[in-house]
């Protein structure tokens, strides 16, 4: 894009630094969000700040993500707890996932995949008591969790779409 005369946006950035996460490039990531106020005028926003946390929590460095968010100079908002707490659930750090948690809850009190998420921690590492107890929390906070559908073929190009799919996995 540079190379191009194309200056990067806020959306730019957020799809830029996603892609480093989804590579494991967290230098290069580092490097493109210290960028973008500096070189390209862009203050970075909440988006920018949950990449940047999964960025550094998919390289299990949890400790690090959780010290990049307590310095952030905006209020994290769920999308950077969320990104966090998967993180959490990924590595079985409940200790950390429960505080973040508690965090979500607050701010999003009736989102259930904040409710599942730790849930499925305390699951993970064999503390079925506290899975149960925040099940029950869904409930007394009234949260649903709907069940999820797969196979949806109600797409009206389905046949298409499942074609296409097949000359992929050749």
């Amino acid at each position: 894009m540079l190379q191009e005369g194309i200056k990067p946006d806020y959306i730019t950035f957020v799809s830029v630094l996603s892609a480093c996460g989804h590579s494991g490039l967290i230098d290069q990531g580092f490097s493109y969000f210290n960028s973008m106020s500096v070189r390209h005028d862009v203050n970075p926003g909440p988006e920018h700040y949950a990449c940047m946390i999964d960025l550094v929590s998919r390289a299990g460095r949890l400790q690090e993500a959780k010290r990049f968010v307590d310095a952030m100079p905006i209020v994290p908002n769920a999308s950077v707890w969320g990104a966090l707490l998967g993180a959490c659930l990924k590595y079985g750090d409940v200790y950390m996932g429960r505080d973040i948690a508690k965090k979500l809850i607050k701010i999003e009190p009736h989102n259930p995949g904040n409710y599942v998420l730790l849930s499925n921690l305390c699951s993970r590492v064999r503390k079925l008591d506290e899975a149960d107890e925040v099940r029950r929390l869904m409930g007394t906070n009234r949260v649903k969790k709907e069940p999820g559908c797969t196979h949806d073929r109600s797409h009206l190009q389905t046949p298409e779409i499942y074609k296409m799919l097949e000359m992929l996995e050749v």
